[in-house]
């Protein structure tokens, strides 16, 4: 028999036993059907939820960028972690295009201009991206070729 604890309409343990132990679910324990015993990379409390009287699957996550939301049964946008991801990527893309700026580059002064717009169009992504709803969702500039 397996059996989960709910806390506040959180899943906050699963525990499997050899018989039917009526003491738990006077301990606020809820009988768990067969099905919910193999997840794969994770636990139950990643996959399901408690909606007030039994346990459902959650809905697929978008991508990392999102938070379970308890109250309404959904994935919500943590805007902290996309702008995370997506100023970790510019100073990627930034370090990456550096040398551009070294006096000894190579390049012409019209492609050095070029690719001072570029790195502009780069710090400005943050603030041009401010409603996109994943990390694929944000426009990069183009770089020179």
């Amino acid at each position: 028999m397996k059996f989960i604890k709910v806390e506040n309409n959180l899943i906050v343990q699963c525990i499997q036993t050899h018989n039917q132990d009526p003491e738990l679910l006077e301990e606020g324990w809820h009988n768990l059907p067969d099905e919910f015993v193999q997840i794969p990379g994770g636990t139950l409390v990643n996959y399901y939820y408690w909606d007030g009287t039994t346990v459902v699957k959650r809905p697929p996550l978008p991508s990392t960028d999102y938070d379970w939301n308890n109250t309404t049964h959904s994935w919500d946008l943590n805007r902290d972690k996309l702008n995370i991801r997506m100023r970790h990527q510019r100073t990627v893309y930034l370090k990456e295009s550096d040398w551009t700026q070294l006096a000894d580059n190579g390049l012409t002064d019209a492609k050095r201009a070029e690719w001072t717009t570029y790195r502009q169009a780069l710090r400005d992504t943050p603030a041009n991206n401010t409603t996109v709803a994943t990390f694929d969702d944000i426009t990069w500039p183009t770089q020179p070729s």
